[in-house]
């Protein structure tokens, strides 16, 4: 775990990037989820709720599970906040930052866990 968050605060402050580095591709860089481009070649970048399907939805977060903010946003849930990458770049925020700025938070694991 303490290489994961160390990863994690390695990319704060890279920039976002539509076709590149978008919120995804953030993720893929940190977790072992599939790669963009070997899932959905042919799904809008910005329609990221199509990607849910690949993961397991729990009830509530744990450190590093993956976060659905609303219908188009995916971060990483620890210690309470959330690491993600949109315009303003990768970056670490509060719970009730996110809550102030999304509607809806979803929860899910990868690899699913049995």
């Amino acid at each position: 775990m303490k290489t994961m968050l160390k990863k994690l605060n390695s990319l704060i402050g890279k920039a976002y990037d539509a076709e590149n580095f978008h919120c995804y591709h953030f993720i893929e860089s940190v977790l072992p989820v599939p790669k963009l481009k070997d899932v959905h070649v042919d799904t809008a970048l910005n329609d990221i709720s199509k990607y849910k399907d690949l993961f397991v939805e729990i009830d509530s977060p744990v450190d590093f599970c993956i976060v659905l903010l609303g219908d188009k946003h995916i971060g990483i849930h620890y210690n309470g906040g959330i690491y993600h990458n949109d315009k303003d770049g990768v970056r670490y925020e509060s719970m009730r930052v996110m809550k102030m700025k999304y509607k809806g938070f979803k929860w899910f694991l990868y690899p699913p866990q049995s």
